[in-house]
Order: C-alpha cells, then sequence, then structure tokens
C-alpha cells in the first residue's frame, strides 16, 4: 500500500509544480522548474524513489500541455473585443490618423501602430462595420491590403497559462517590411 501513497504524493507534487510553473512569470518558472529537477534527481539518486522519475514528469507534462492549450490567453481576449470606427471605408493614411489621435486611442483595447509604405497610404480599405471585433479588423486589413499583423510584448508578463501580455500593442505593418518596427523606421510623423 505504501508504494502507491508514495506514486499519489509524487504525482500530485508535480501537478503542483506543474500549476506553479504555469501561472509565475519568467524568469520564475524556470527558476521553479530548475528546483523541481533538482528533487527529482535528488530522490532518485539519493532515496532510490524509481516511481517519482517517472510520475513526476508525467505529473508536470500533463499540468504545462494544459496550460499551454488553455483558451484563457491574452490574445484570445483582444481579439474577441470590439473597436467602434467613424465610418466603414478609409484609406490607409486616415486609419493611420484615427488609430494615433489621443481621443481614439483611449478607446482601444490595445494599442494599435501601422507602417506601410507611402505609395500605400490612399490604399482604401472597406470594414465590414462601423463596430467589429479586433480579429475581424486584423482580417479586413490582411485580406485587402499586404499589411500583416502581430502582437508584440516584451515578455516581462508571459506566462504559460495566459501567454504574453501584449503590453506592446498590436502591430499592422506591410509585409515586405514584416521585421521593422514601425516607429523606428517607416512611420511618418
Amino acid at each position: 500500500m505504501r508504494p502507491l501513497y508514495t506514486l499519489l504524493a509524487n504525482f500530485i507534487a508535480s501537478i503542483l509544480v506543474g500549476c506553479l510553473v504555469a501561472v509565475t512569470v519568467i524568469p520564475i518558472n524556470l527558476i521553479v522548474l530548475s528546483l523541481w529537477l533538482v528533487l527529482v534527481w535528488f530522490c532518485y539518486a539519493r532515496l532510490h524513489m524509481r516511481s517519482s522519475v517517472i510520475v513526476q514528469p508525467l505529473g508536470l507534462a500533463l499540468v504545462l500541455f494544459s496550460a499551454a492549450i488553455a483558451p484563457v490567453k491574452t490574445t484570445q481576449h483582444i481579439l474577441k473585443s470590439v473597436i467602434t470606427f467613424d465610418a466603414r471605408k478609409m484609406t490607409l493614411d486616415q486609419l493611420d490618423a484615427y488609430l494615433s489621435s489621443p481621443d481614439n486611442r483611449e478607446r482601444m483595447p490595445v494599442r494599435i501602430q501601422l507602417a506601410f509604405s507611402e505609395g500605400d497610404k490612399d490604399e482604401v480599405l472597406n470594414l465590414p462595420s462601423e463596430s467589429i471585433s479586433v480579429a475581424d479588423f486584423i482580417d479586413a486589413i490582411q485580406s485587402q491590403t499586404q499589411l500583416r499583423s502581430r502582437f508584440e510584448h516584451c515578455g516581462n508578463g508571459w506566462t504559460l497559462l495566459w501567454g504574453g501580455d501584449c503590453g506592446s500593442g498590436l502591430i499592422i505593418v506591410d509585409s515586405g517590411l514584416f521585421g521593422a518596427h514601425p516607429k523606428k523606421q517607416f512611420r511618418r510623423e
């Protein structure tokens, strides 16, 4: 009966460690994971608990996999948020002015930055409606222009469960300039 309790205790311990790793930010979660590896090695090498080498990684992998696929990521929440525009049809230059306006920035669920070449400023964007989700906004831009998008964050608030904090916002740039940062090279002031 004792080996069953030992297996169960190892499994529960690994689930607790997995939960801690999933909800803490980098680098704390990496430190916790490193300490856990030392503990498993200690149990195996010093205490001759062979079962902990099999059961603990299994429990940890189960929790971390569940956290990685959990539908609670910050980007998913932002993509469902609604943006309201003044018009359904506007040029990229008008859209850039609208998104850059301090009054409109306050109403956005996330900061949105545009970067496009000077020749594309008169390209017209037709939105499905004046109030659309961020996901529909991204789809409209990517299907009608060469602009592509990505969420940016510095990584300080990143967790396995919630993903990045999207603190730097949504970056929408010309596909040829995708590696460029909008403020540094291609943004007109």
